[in-house]
């Protein structure tokens, strides 16, 4: 998966944090694809983890900082996919191959809400701009 100018929802720090997590997912696929160890796999899951973690404390303090309505709603997507993202390690940790459906997982979800959730909090953070 490549970044694609449809994935910007407008507000360039979270574009620039959305590209980043593009890359790493890139990278975990291709680690897998090109049959890296468990070990560096394991590692590349685990820096994908802790960036989203980043990522989601970052676009929450923004919605803090702008009191943002729809909030909750949206931390919850968070701490959904992270509840769902910890279940995929687990399965990785008892030696289920599961790495390309951890991918296609994330490829999926980050669609799905940047597209939606993502783009209204940066119409957002935008009108609270202007």
């Amino acid at each position: 998966m490549e970044w694609q100018t449809k994935f910007e929802v407008g507000n360039h720090k979270i574009d620039l944090e959305h590209q980043v997590f593009i890359e790493l997912v890139k990278g975990l696929a291709e680690a897998e694809e090109q049959g890296k160890s468990r070990d560096q796999i394991r590692r590349l899951i685990a820096e994908l983890e802790k960036y989203a973690e980043f990522h989601f404390i970052s676009e929450e303090n923004m919605m803090i900082d702008v009191e943002y309505p729809e909030y909750e709603d949206h931390h919850e997507h968070h701490a959904t996919l992270l509840r769902e993202f910890r279940r995929f390690v687990i399965s990785f940790e008892m030696g289920k191959n599961c790495v390309l459906s951890l991918v296609d997982f994330l490829i999926s979800w980050f669609i799905r809400h940047t597209t939606n959730e993502d783009l209204q909090l940066s119409k957002y953070i935008s009108k609270k701009e202007a």
